[in-house]
């Protein structure tokens, strides 16, 4: 992995019971080839979310549920220090160890302001059942 010795990335991320994926979007994140900071932004999750930021020596802040909003909760994280600030959703799992390298190569061009990458669909179940009460499962991506 190499080390920006000229810029600071600070991800970002929302939080609220995220125990189910946030342990390996976290891995995914330590596994770029650029070294990135890492802030877990948490809504008073009532499972092991921070417990899992923590053991990763990840910064966390707390909020309570209802101060939640999308724009003032990303702003608090403007009070860190950074050259770049990459926002993500607790579900957002790199697919590669290039995501970091790919957002910031526009940058390149001075004239570039902002830099963002798509999220893929996850594979989900869903359930439901036929018109004579059978079982379907569908996979969907």
């Amino acid at each position: 992995m190499k080390k920006l010795n000229m810029n600071k990335i600070l991800v970002i991320i929302p939080t609220l019971n995220a125990q189910q994926i946030l342990k390996k979007q976290l891995q995914k994140l330590k596994d770029q080839t650029y070294h990135v900071e890492i802030l877990v932004i948490d809504s008073n999750s009532d499972n092991k979310t921070l417990n899992i930021a923590k053991e990763q020596s990840i910064d966390t802040i707390s909020i309570k549920k209802e101060d939640f909003n999308h724009a003032t909760t990303r702003n608090l994280a403007l009070n860190y220090e950074a050259d770049f600030y990459l926002f993500m959703t607790q579900d957002a799992l790199p697919t590669d160890k290039y995501l970091i390298d790919n957002l910031l190569k526009p940058f390149d061009d001075r004239d570039v302001v902002m830099s963002y990458a798509r999220q893929l669909p996850k594979k989900v179940q869903m359930r439901s059942k036929d018109l004579q009460g059978r079982q379907i499962i569908q996979l969907l991506r």
